[in-house]
């Protein structure tokens, strides 16, 4: 599930999400498919996890991200996300600039002043 979404497989994902696993399945960084997916702007892997895998959306990794998204972004967006324990796939879509990837996951109820422990 989680190269299949990194690489934007929707067909594999759709294979394997009615196959019954587990969309929130983690790699070694705390990632989950939902992640990879928004981090790599795979817009339809995105909704087809949120949609039809209900897929965490608030799910945050298990790195330590010490840097903002580009200012662009921030400016786009209006939003302030920074996740100091983990990034959430929120922040991953941000920070690699895909704008389409975020209007998904704002539709899906991803928090934009959530931060780690409830904290913006």
């Amino acid at each position: 599930m989680l190269r299949a979404a990194t690489t934007g497989k929707t067909e594999a994902v759709a294979l394997l999400i009615k196959a019954g696993a587990n969309v929130n399945q983690t790699d070694s960084d705390g990632q989950t498919p939902l992640a990879h997916a928004a981090a790599n702007g795979r817009q339809q892997t995105v909704e087809l996890l949120l949609s039809e895998g209900n897929a965490d959306v608030e799910k945050v990794d298990k790195r330590n991200v010490l840097s903002p998204p580009p200012l662009p972004v921030l400016m786009l967006c209006n939003l302030f996300f920074f996740n100091l324990v983990g990034a959430s796939p929120l922040y991953l879509a941000a920070y690699n600039g895909h704008t389409e990837v975020i209007e998904i996951l704002l539709e899906h109820g991803a928090e934009i002043n959530k931060g780690n422990a409830g904290k913006t």
